[in-house]
């Protein structure tokens, strides 16, 4: 150092801080997409337009605030915490981090919107440590939308917007699970009530396929409305439905499933031509206990054997079906009686004109 030379002052952190998120200003400025630049207690010292208008209110500014990703959620609807939100992991590691969806309330209102985060550290001179992390999110909420909507078609039928096979099985095994954690006592447990449409292929023959994807839809609803909230209905085959029962007392189990068969008592008013029509409807029904320690699978399987062999017992019991010819004014009917027999069958109903 020469003589008389006065040593420069070291920068201090803020103002180095203040000369990193100047140099991204000009370039957040040009981006469509929100970016946040946080400093290392998390607090927002920069951020685009773009970034205002997804986490201020109108007229204000994110800037200053602290790092509104804390109200986040993930994919599963839990708060993002700790090392799982972008900021806090990349100024922890130095690390940078890339593709992590999260969840957004727009303060302004309106649905929720989905985000991939890419996180960057901008490292300081020296020991490498992160000072600021540059925020960059990138809206996936139709991407997000198609996920659901595919998963959902993946997952439940077609026709009705019950549960399919494969959702019932992951049902099936979710509650035969909680049935041993939570009730030891071997008079409550998993039950599956199976429902088969009377002479459906003759509805079909009769009234036309559209009149018979119709009549299903409004059993489907019908169903939906008459069991409880934790139960699951599935359509499994073309004209079979199942109710999986949740946690069911023995004793309560015969009463709820009159309840559930009860749907089938009532004709179904559907449009045939340029005319409403009365369809009754039939039903042969059985239920099931779920066995202790039985494979959901299997257990499924020991239901479909159930049905088949009900069906052909009822269809030898009814004889050839005739065509149905429904009236065209409905003709009131009164709801009978079903009893079960837990772990067995369900008596046959079959309500006919």
């Amino acid at each position: 150092m020469e003589s008389g030379s006065v040593p420069e002052a070291p920068e201090s952190p803020a103002a180095r801080q203040r000369e990193l998120a100047r140099r991204y200003s000009g370039l957040l400025a040009v981006l469509e997409q929100p970016v946040l630049v946080e400093d290392a207690g998390l607090r927002v010292v920069d951020a685009n337009a773009a970034a205002d208008s997804l986490f201020a209110r109108p007229g204000s500014t994110v800037v200053g605030a602290t790092d509104p990703l804390g109200s986040a959620v993930d994919e599963d609807y839990r708060p993002v915490e700790g090392v799982r939100r972008p900021a806090t992991r990349v100024l922890g590691t130095g690390v940078p981090s890339a593709g992590q969806v999260v969840g957004i309330q727009p303060p302004s209102g309106g649905p929720m919107r989905w985000f991939s985060v890419n996180a960057q550290p901008v490292l300081a001179d020296g020991d490498g440590g992160a000072e600021l992390v540059v925020l960059a999110l990138t809206d996936v909420t139709e991407r997000k939308a198609l996920e659901v909507e595919l998963t959902h078609l993946a997952l439940h039928d077609g026709l009705t917007s019950l549960a399919n096979r494969t959702l019932l099985v992951d049902r099936i095994g979710h509650a035969m699970a909680r049935a041993v954690r939570r009730h030891p006592d071997p008079t409550v447990g998993v039950a599956m009530l199976f429902i088969d449409i009377d002479s459906y292929a003759t509805i079909n023959d009769s009234l036309g396929n559209r009149v018979g994807d119709e009549i299903l839809r409004i059993l489907a609803q019908r169903l939906r409305s008459a069991v409880r909230e934790e139960d699951t209905v599935a359509r499994i085959g073309g004209d079979e439905f199942v109710v999986l029962c949740d946690e069911i007392n023995r004793s309560d189990l015969a009463r709820f499933c009159v309840r559930v068969t009860q749907v089938f008592s009532q004709p179904v008013i559907c449009r045939v031509g340029d005319e409403w029509r009365s369809v009754t409807i039939g039903c042969t029904a059985g239920v099931a206990m779920a066995r202790q320690g039985e494979d959901p699978d299997r257990f499924l399987q020991r239901v479909d054997k159930m049905l088949k062999d009900q069906s052909a017992a009822a269809a030898a019991e009814r004889g050839p079906a005739g065509p149905v010819r429904p009236p065209a004014v409905p003709t009131p009917q009164h709801p009978q009686a079903a009893s079960a027999h837990p772990g067995g069958a369900l008596d046959r109903r079959h309500h006919r004109r």
